[in-house]
């Protein structure tokens, strides 16, 4: 008897998970718009993301500003696209604020003042999912001057979704990044820039033209200006090749022209910072992130530089001039508490572009840290600003790679700041931001990039249930045929 109910225990087991495999097959989760049937070629399952910053500021203390993150914090111009079959965002913007500005208006919710929860968009940012399909900011206008730390001529900014493309371009004119305006420490790091600009430009000049051209080299204005740029522009790209349907294509870049740093001690004529990624269902993805840097002069003397910063001359050319120029450099670059390197293609960025899951790296270009310790007044800490010029990055996936490569994506209001470089782990959004990643970014399935691989998984391997299911039941169906049972023999006479 035992026998017998476990072989209709086994013989429910095999029809009953016949049914359920055959329910995940046709029910399971499908892609709403997928071309699969059309005909086209594009994945049932996609998901891409670019996003990039031409230049990205931020100023803290050691110990911290303020209660929020990223009180003194700015990139632009900034841009950020998302294109997958779940949803579509873009974002331009000539400025982006990063965490406590863009989510003032739900810190103020949150806190009990009701208008604060109907605060309108962020002025200098255009963004859309595809409802309408274009964005664009308001007229150009100057941001900060007047002795104000910052000042910056926000230009233009557009956002573009549509099934098909999707884009960002931001563009800024001219930018400056000062030591003004920013109480004791911030007076303390410029007169210690200014000093070591013009000590440095007087030293180059009495190493090659001798003390007549040193004595001839005045004090300038710009002799405190941690940075100065001529303009910046930064642009996303994303859409699936025409000659290729099956493959996602999607860019990354910015470009940075006329660049000064540390009081004109060193000049750039152009950075720029590219992504590429292309990802199919035929196993070629491509990853491209490349930075390149033109025209480095210091103290009006050709340079080069890389990870480990900047000299004059190249590593082949020598000579006592060089070696004194380069001892100059070195010790005013010590004496105003800055430094300046390459980063270059990198898996481990120092700023990342926050909460845009490039889990592969990024393209950086320049990273200028200047630093001022005002730990002996009463109240005071080691305060010091950061500068990233220039940052792309790129990723992708398809419903055949069931792989992490975009790490944070979908990480919504409870993950990082969406689209802003340098964003810190847990940073406030506002309600605005978390509800373009909730329509456009979260898979139907489940929350985030997990909830996204198990829809892969089950569109993928569809076939592979319902195959599934006929052998169940075949199994079912026989265990349950008279061929199984006992024959039964007549009882003697």
């Amino acid at each position: 008897m035992s026998e017998k109910r476990a072989l209709r225990w086994v013989r429910r087991s095999c029809l009953g998970g016949a049914a359920l495999f055959g329910m995940v097959a046709l029910l399971g989760p499908t892609v709403a718009g997928a071309d699969s049937t059309s005909g086209s070629a594009r994945p049932d399952v996609f998901t891409g993301v670019a996003a990039a910053t031409a230049i990205h500021q931020e100023t803290n203390g050691k110990s911290g500003i303020g209660p929020t993150s990223e009180p003194f914090y700015g990139s632009f111009p900034d841009g950020l696209s998302q294109l997958s079959s779940s949803g579509t965002l873009a974002r331009g913007s000539t400025y982006w604020p990063g965490a406590t500005i863009n989510g003032l208006g739900g810190l103020l919710c949150v806190a009990g003042f009701t208008p604060g929860c109907g605060l309108p968009p962020f002025p200098l940012s255009a963004q859309t999912k595809g409802s309408p399909s274009d964005a664009r900011t308001p007229a150009s206008q100057n941001l900060g001057g007047g002795g104000a730390p910052v000042s910056l001529a926000a230009l233009s900014a557009a956002a573009h979704a549509d099934p098909n493309l999707v884009s960002s371009d931001a563009v800024d004119g001219g930018y400056t990044l000062g030591t003004s305006g920013g109480g004791a420490s911030s007076a303390q790091a410029g007169q210690a820039l200014a000093a070591a600009s013009l000590g440095f430009r007087r030293q180059v000049a009495a190493i090659t033209g001798g003390p007549q051209a040193a004595s001839s080299v005045k004090p300038q204005a710009t002799d405190g200006a941690v940075a100065q740029v001529a303009s910046s522009e930064s642009h996303t790209k994303q859409s699936f090749a025409a000659n290729d349907p099956s493959t996602l294509v999607v860019h990354a870049d910015t470009r940075l022209a006329g660049v000064d740093l540390l009081g004109g001690m060193i000049h750039l004529d152009s950075i720029l910072t590219t992504s590429d990624y292309q990802a199919n269902d035929h196993g070629t993805d491509k990853h491209v992130d490349h930075v390149t840097v033109h025209g480095v002069t210091a103290g009006g003397q050709p340079a080069t530089i890389d990870q480990n910063g900047v000299t004059v001359g190249t590593r082949t050319q020598g000579g006592p001039i060089l070696d004194a120029i380069n001892s100059a450099l070195q010790t005013a670059l010590q004496a105003s508490g800055s430094q300046v390197h390459l980063v270059g293609d990198t898996s481990n960025p120092p700023q990342p572009i926050g909460g845009t899951g490039c889990g592969k790296g990024e393209a950086d270009g320049l990273l200028l840290h200047l630093q001022a310790d005002a730990s002996q007044v009463p109240q005071g800490d080691v305060y010091f600003t950061n500068a990233i010029l220039g940052s792309a990055c790129t990723a992708a996936t398809t419903s055949a790679q069931l792989s992490s490569d975009l790490g944070g994506v979908g990480a919504g209001a409870g993950g990082t700041d969406l689209g802003g470089s340098g964003a810190v782990q847990g940073s406030p959004t506002s309600p605005d931001q978390s509800a373009s990643l909730s329509s456009s970014t979260a898979p139907r399935g489940g929350s985030g990039f997990l909830g996204e691989i198990i829809d892969q998984a089950l569109v993928a391997h569809r076939l592979d249930a319902v195959y599934l299911a006929f052998t169940l039941a075949f199994a079912g169906l026989f265990l349950g045929s008279r061929l199984l049972i006992p024959a039964r023999l007549p009882r003697g006479r």
